[in-house]
């Protein structure tokens, strides 16, 4: 294989034309692969980086909400505090089960009050989840007592290093956390960004504090209010089954001895109320918010970008049938010397997984660039916590298979007329009367891929810019200059925050503006544009 590889490099040499066009093509399609697994990767398939995030699991409940009042930022369900103790106390099946919520809150920085995305979270969260301080510790048990009784916080890595420049004397230090003064017990690996993925919480405080950073709701005896999203760890050896199974029998219990708590209900809602049963979602990724908003348009992505890849292997096959047909005295004078076919067959299929690992090579560089781009594309500021251009082994390893497999698939389309080469027509420089008809039929049926491949693309590129300007120009009925859109704020949390800022009573109706011209741009943008640039890639192979 050695001696193969250093006769590819040599007839490189000989033909640079050929190697330079073969390797940018193909880096197109797996740069343009590559880049969007970086972000189906990110988004989809990474888990949270604690400790054995397999056996993590959400507590989820179809149907209709229950009566009372309920407190959420992301689509899963949400249970009272009481229900919460139950579980933590009398299942057991789990080796833990924790609790978060969040909140806003005003910090008293060295450089003035800032706004700070808030966590509260229960005592035993970093315990059960695995996750250690950089410095100082992490939230206790005994610090999730009464309520108000420990104001202790934890700072992220990410806020700390941004909001106090990294300052180590910060730690055991007191700040104001909504006029509250809170001593800082701890600050968090960077890599820790929280189990909800698209939000990066700045603080992190017990659940008995949740008063001080909400206030104006009763959350732990009110059995009506719902705000805490639960999640657990499966012991070993117990069956996601078999804990769903132990769970949905103390969901009920627990739920059966609520009921006198709560009030009076209809036939038909108390007959809902019954019927509601427990799931237990696995959690690897936390609260997957990302992947709930972006899992579509990124499959749509990853399907095209295949087809991307198919077109420039289809374009590699074809510069290799080519190149195969004017080496076929070279290939003939091989053989006759006492070459086997085998050995023939081997420094062909040398040669195109050399060029296709030179492109793959070329094309993960290019991936680094393309998913900056997308980036700068989907974020507001250019930087998302959550989502990284940064190349990585997985993404190393996947780049590679990709170019192996591109080049041991499409690398097999000179071998059919290597193979059936003919030694005395060959020798006689007659090429191609023997083999021109399979030869030709091989290079009709990859231009014709080629063509079919891109029509689609090309067609599909079409008809999303035709629906971009179609949602630009169309008529909403009024005049949209100087309009406003509004979004009303229920979340007690936020409502507090800014009723104090704008001098409202926690009670207020609170309005939220937006150009009403400019709400789905971004989205519209990624979804359409950005689809549209991979198809017109496909222009160019």
């Amino acid at each position: 294989m050695l001696n193969d590889l250093r006769f590819a490099l040599r007839t490189f040499r000989r033909n640079p034309g050929f190697v330079l066009i073969a390797i940018a093509s193909l880096a197109l399609g797996i740069g343009a692969n590559t880049a969007i697994f970086s972000l189906f990767n990110q988004v989809l398939l990474r888990s949270l980086p604690v400790s054995d995030p397999g056996r993590l699991v959400l507590f989820h409940s179809e149907g209709e909400q229950d009566p009372g009042w309920a407190m959420a930022d992301n689509f899963e369900t949400v249970y009272s505090y009481p229900m919460y103790k139950d579980f933590r106390d009398r299942s057991q099946v789990f080796e833990g089960v924790i609790a978060r919520s969040s909140g806003s809150a005003t910090v008293m920085e060295p450089a003035g009050a800032a706004h700070a995305d808030v966590n509260v979270v229960s005592g035993n969260f970093f315990d059960v989840l695995g996750v250690r301080a950089a410095m100082g510790r992490t939230i206790a048990p005994s610090d999730d007592g009464a309520p108000g009784a420990n104001p202790v916080v934890v700072l992220s890595g990410g806020y700390w290093s941004g909001h106090f420049g990294s300052d180590p004397k910060v730690l055991n230090s007191r700040i104001l956390v909504n006029s509250h003064p809170m001593t800082v017990v701890g600050i968090l690996d960077p890599r820790f960004l929280g189990v909800q993925s698209g939000q990066s919480p700045d603080l992190y405080v017990p659940l008995a504090m949740k008063q001080q950073i909400s206030p104006g709701l009763d959350y732990f005896a009110d059995v009506s209010g719902r705000w805490l999203n639960v999640f657990a760890r499966i012991k070993p050896g117990v069956s996601l089954e078999k804990a769903q199974a132990a769970s949905r029998v103390l969901f009920k219990a627990v739920r059966a001895e609520s009921l006198p708590r709560i009030e009076k209900m209809d036939p038909p809602t108390l007959a809902e109320y019954n019927s509601r049963t427990l799931d237990l979602h696995p959690a690897a990724e936390g609260i997957n918010l990302m992947g709930f908003f972006w899992r579509k348009p990124l499959q749509v992505l990853m399907a095209m970008v295949g087809l991307v890849l198919l077109i420039a292997c289809a374009n590699l096959a074809n510069l290799l049938v080519a190149r195969a047909a004017a080496r076929e005295r070279e290939m003939a004078v091989r053989t006759a010397i006492g070459a086997s076919r085998a050995a023939i067959l081997r420094q062909l299929l040398t040669e195109s997984l050399t060029l296709t690992l030179a492109a793959g090579f070329v094309g993960l560089f290019l991936a680094g660039w393309a998913v900056s781009g997308l980036l700068w594309l989907i974020s507001e500021n250019g930087d998302h916590a959550w989502l990284s251009a940064h190349l990585d082994l997985q993404l190393f390893g996947y780049t590679l298979a990709v170019s192996a497999v591109a080049g041991l698939v499409f690398g097999c389309a000179p071998l059919v007329q290597t193979w059936k080469l003919d030694l005395v027509t060959a020798l006689k420089d007659q090429a191609g009367t023997t083999s021109s008809s399979s030869r030709q039929r091989i290079r009709k049926a990859l231009v014709a891929a080629q063509m079919a491949l891109a029509l689609v693309l090309l067609a599909a590129a079409a008809l999303f810019t035709q629906t971009l300007v179609n949602l630009k120009n169309t008529n909403p009925g009024f005049q949209p200059a100087n309009v406003l859109s509004n979004t009303m704020l229920r979340r007690a949390d936020h409502a507090e925050m800014f009723a104090a800022a704008a001098g409202l009573r926690h009670d207020d109706t609170l309005l939220i503006f937006h150009p009403a011209t400019a709400v789905a741009l971004p989205v519209l943008l990624w979804r359409l544009v950005a689809p549209g640039i991979l198809f017109l890639l496909a222009a160019l192979l």
